[in-house]
This record gives structure tokens, C-alpha cells and sequence, in this order.
């Protein structure tokens, strides 16, 4: 029978194409049954990557909720450290004042010294006077 197959493979033109097409279609019906077991697992690791961005997407929210609190804690500080700089600059008038009051209040007591120590100087030299009269001097 082999033998007889073979022959006919070899003399019959039809036959030799039928076998063909019989071999060839089994082993394309093989070739898409791995195929279609390859695009499963295939299907199969899509779905693990389309996991694992979900689960990234989700850390990524997370993100970007503790970067809007962060910029939030930001406001504060600089509204805080804005605050600050008003009361320092409040301050630094108020040491401005001070300085210049206290200028003026030394003008004013240098100012009395010298009317206060002519007036002392006139007050020294009576008593002095009145002192050396009084001893007989």
C-alpha cells in the first residue's frame, strides 16, 4: 500500500495535489491552534500589564493628592512667613522711632545741661561768692 501511494504521488498529478492540500491544511490548522493558544497567553499578560497600570494609575493619584497637600502646607508657611516679615517690618519702624526719640531726648537733656550748667556755673559762683564773704576772705 505504501508503495502504491508513493507511485501515485509521483505519477498523479490531481492526487500528489489533494495529499498536498490535505497535509498542508492540517498543518496550518496545527499552526493555528498554537496560534490561537499563543494570542491566550498573550490576552492573558495584557491583562497582567493592564493590572499593574491600574495599580500604578491608582499610586499615582495617591501621588498626586500628597503633592496638592504639600502645596497647600506651602500657602500656609508663606502666608505665615509673610506675617512674619509685616510684624518685623512693624517692628523695625517701632526701633526707628525709639532711636529717633531717643535722639531727641538726648538733644533735649544735652541742651538743659547747658542752660541748667550756666544757670549751676551763675549758682556756684554766688555761693562761692557769699562763702569767701562770709569767712572774711
Amino acid at each position: 500500500m505504501k508503495e502504491e501511494i508513493l507511485d501515485l504521488l509521483e505519477k498523479d498529478k490531481k492526487f500528489r495535489y489533494a495529499v498536498a492540500g490535505y497535509l498542508g491544511l492540517a498543518e496550518i490548522l496545527e499552526r493555528m491552534d498554537r496560534h490561537e493558544e499563543n494570542m491566550e497567553k498573550l490576552w492573558e499578560e495584557q491583562n497582567k500589564v493592564w493590572e499593574e497600570v491600574k495599580a500604578l494609575r491608582q499610586g499615582q493619584e495617591k501621588l498626586w493628592e500628597g503633592q496638592e497637600k504639600l502645596w497647600e502646607k506651602y500657602d500656609q508657611l508663606a502666608k505665615g512667613q509673610e506675617k512674619l516679615w509685616e510684624e518685623v517690618r512693624g517692628l523695625r519702624r517701632g526701633q526707628d522711632e525709639l532711636r529717633k526719640g531717643q535722639s531727641d531726648l538726648y538733644l533735649g537733656l544735652k541742651q538743659l545741661g547747658k542752660v541748667v550748667g550756666m544757670t549751676l556755673d551763675y549758682y556756684t559762683a554766688v555761693f562761692v561768692e557769699k562763702l569767701l564773704v562770709e569767712r572774711g576772705v
